[in-house]
């Protein structure tokens, strides 16, 4: 863009919707799935109008130059009734991500429990496993000692060592920093939205030339 003060608004607006895609986490339902993909059309779509609105009046300012106004006054008519459905379109998309950052946490939240009791269940297997080779507990170099200690040493040693409990516990941590990510998500939004309240009010002010 030409003109400084039409690229200094332009990029406060991209920067407002630099927050709005919402990731495509693995592990959500096909329906949350499907919500995600049209909240991120959305965007895109709305991106694009902006894009759009302020390359013309961009090219209608570089043309005043020339006197041609006629060119300038269209768009700059266009330009306030476009930016007024655009922020309204902003607004909306910050509070749908944060519902559906409020989906997803709640589909990974159900999903923890059952991650959880797989870890349980193949550790257990696994501290059988190792008991009857001769590396139980009363192996560990606690035993005697300190029980307690001996039993996490077991334990670190099933980790460490049987594929099946790595990998369950992996799932379990991958669950837990997927829920992690979703709240994480959720208050930005909720802080974004915010942000574009101000902005609302801002816009609103340049529009009615106060």
């Amino acid at each position: 863009m030409t003109d400084q003060f039409i690229r200094a608004e332009y990029e406060q607006w991209r920067t407002l919707m630099s927050g709005l895609p919402f990731p495509a986490y693995e592990g959500v339902s096909a329906g949350l799935a499907a919500e995600i993909a049209d909240h991120n059309e959305r965007v895109s779509r709305n991106k694009g109008r902006i894009d759009s609105a302020f390359k013309t009046i961009d090219e209608a300012l570089a043309n005043v130059d020339a006197g041609e106004f006629g060119d300038f006054y269209t768009a700059l008519g266009q330009s306030q009734a476009d930016r007024g459905a655009m922020i309204q379109e902003i607004a909306k998309l910050y509070a749908n991500r944060e519902s559906l950052a409020d989906k997803a946490g709640t589909e990974f939240k159900a999903q923890l429990a059952p991650a959880e009791a797989e870890f349980n269940m193949a550790r257990e297997k696994a501290r059988v496993d190792f008991t009857a080779m001769g590396s139980g507990v009363n192996a560990m170099p606690a035993y005697g000692v300190d029980g307690a200690t001996a039993e996490a040493q077991l334990d670190f040693l099933v980790l460490n060592r049987n594929v099946h409990t790595r990998k369950a516990g992996a799932a379990v941590q991958d669950v837990r920093s997927r829920i992690d990510a979703a709240v994480q998500q959720k208050h930005a939004s909720a802080e974004a939205r915010k942000t574009v309240q101000k902005f609302v009010v801002r816009v609103a002010r340049q529009l009615a030339g106060v």
